[in-house]
């Protein structure tokens, strides 16, 4: 009986002691006239969810159908594309299906021997509008292998050499 008493003593003791540290705790900067700062209460001046979204991390990928390092295109494509090396040897045409009237930027660096760049028509120019066309590239590729205009493409292609801001 006398040991329960013991053990209730102590555990008694205890809690009174690690109440008192806990209330003195949270009451000795109030003393001092310290001041607490909860970081869950403060205005953060950074909000993400404002100031991240897909052209804050993407940046100028956002404009792209395909970004990629080399692309083989072997079929037919509907969107536009900013490749480093583009692969096209069986001359399949690329349109900017649902681009509407903005103007559509292409960037390629390289052109493998034996490939084609050959655009076609989308929705907007085959209901008689033109489409606006951009591709930036090299020199070379803008002289020798510019892109074929098929199947009704209607529309301005304009080539700016390639800088390593536009990428």
């Amino acid at each position: 009986m006398q040991h329960s008493f013991k053990d209730r003593f102590v555990s008694g003791v205890l809690s009174f002691v690690i109440a008192v540290v806990f209330v003195l705790s949270t009451a000795i900067p109030d003393i001092f006239n310290a001041q607490q700062t909860v970081n869950a209460a403060t205005l953060l001046e950074f909000d993400s969810a404002t100031q991240v979204n897909y052209s804050t991390v993407l940046g100028r990928a956002v404009d792209f159908g395909i970004v990629s390092y080399r692309l083989n295109q072997m079929d037919h494509l509907e969107t536009n594309f900013a490749v480093n090396t583009f692969y096209n040897p069986e001359a399949k045409n690329f349109d900017m299906d649902l681009a509407g009237a903005a103007p559509v930027p292409f960037i390629v660096s390289t052109l493998t021997p034996g490939s084609t760049l050959p655009i076609g028509r989308n929705y907007h120019t085959a209901l008689g509008a033109q489409q606006e066309v951009t591709v930036y590239t090299t020199s070379d590729i803008a002289n020798n292998y510019p892109f074929e205009q098929r199947d009704g493409f209607k529309g301005t292609i304009t080539y700016v050499e390639l800088r390593p801001e536009d990428l």
